[in-house]
């Protein structure tokens, strides 16, 4: 990669203590605009920005295509700051619409059938009971941070699982006595492993210095799903699952923006939120009863 400006930006984001997913998803943005340019990112006219994002159309999810969007903003930004260019060609141009079918969320008692159907005597079934309680508590994990969690990242003390951000900063996710329960029956039969001595949270019976993979916590979730009869559940339904019942239980925007890992001026909440937004603003009309206080 022969872009200096680029690489000064990815080094103003590790300076700010980004963590290296987030870097390498800046990354993935700055590689769409280089592949159809053909030249520096910094360099592309609002022409050029114009074009690219109207051939995602179709081609990407709604939601893909926002955060790129985002992501080349933020880029755009700090170009203009560090004096390389002096106006965001992305300003003016109209945001991705969020047109895809929002994500399945699965409501409570579907979701005690995925804790039930983990329900057993062995090793993976207290993992797997585990896994999934921590998932759905506030603050819902991404499958990269529950599946790389280390032994250590467990809070007892204060119930809190430390999900690793940055190298100077961890994101705490609070979870409840029934969470707490169920990881320290799982931890029970953990001491027993042969590899209890892993530094990973979860154990899969494999030998891996790089945690559980990613392929490995979809199937956890497909394949209890299917046992619970709830069809096809992908895990990231899960967090936002999480997302959708911390918003009805009335979690301020604020407050969801620290525990799910979202910046101040973020629009995630909508993101996550969008499944099930009409059914929580006629719950809080009825609520409310404006019409019965006349």
């Amino acid at each position: 990669m022969d872009d200096r400006v680029w690489l000064s930006y990815e080094r103003h984001l590790r300076l700010r203590g980004i963590s290296a997913q987030t870097v390498t998803n800046y990354r993935k943005s700055r590689a769409k605009v280089a592949d159809f340019t053909g030249g520096p990112v910094h360099t592309a006219s609002r022409l050029d920005l114009e074009e690219l994002l109207e051939s995602w159309i179709g081609k990407f999810k709604g939601s893909t295509r926002l955060h790129h969007y985002i992501n080349l903003g933020a880029y755009f930004n700090w170009c203009v700051s560090e004096e390389h260019i002096s106006r965001n060609p992305l300003k003016g141009l109209p945001q991705p619409s969020i047109d895809d079918v929002p994500p399945r969320v699965l409501s409570e008692v579907e979701l005690r059938k995925l804790i039930k159907a983990c329900d057993g005597p062995n090793l993976r079934d207290k993992r797997d009971a585990a896994i999934i309680r921590l998932m759905s508590e506030a603050g819902g994990m991404r499958n990269t941070e529950v599946r790389l969690l280390r032994v250590e990242d467990i809070d007892w003390l204060n119930q809190v699982a430390n999900v690793s951000v940055s190298k100077t900063y961890l994101r705490p996710i609070p979870f409840g006595d029934k969470t707490a329960r169920a990881i320290e029956q799982y931890m029970k039969l953990r001491e027993k492993h042969r590899q209890s001595g892993s530094p990973w949270l979860w154990l899969t019976g494999r030998q891996s210095d790089l945690g559980m993979g990613i392929t490995t916590l979809r199937d956890i979730v497909v394949r209890r799903a299917k046992k619970a009869g709830l069809g096809h559940v992908d895990a990231k339904s899960i967090r936002h699952t999480a997302a959708d019942r911390a918003m009805e239980a009335g979690i301020s925007t604020p407050d969801m923006n620290k525990l799910f890992g979202w910046s101040e001026r973020s629009i995630m909440t909508s993101v996550y939120g969008r499944a099930r937004a009409q059914q929580r603003a006629l719950g809080a009309a009825r609520s409310a009863k404006l019409g019965d206080r006349l």
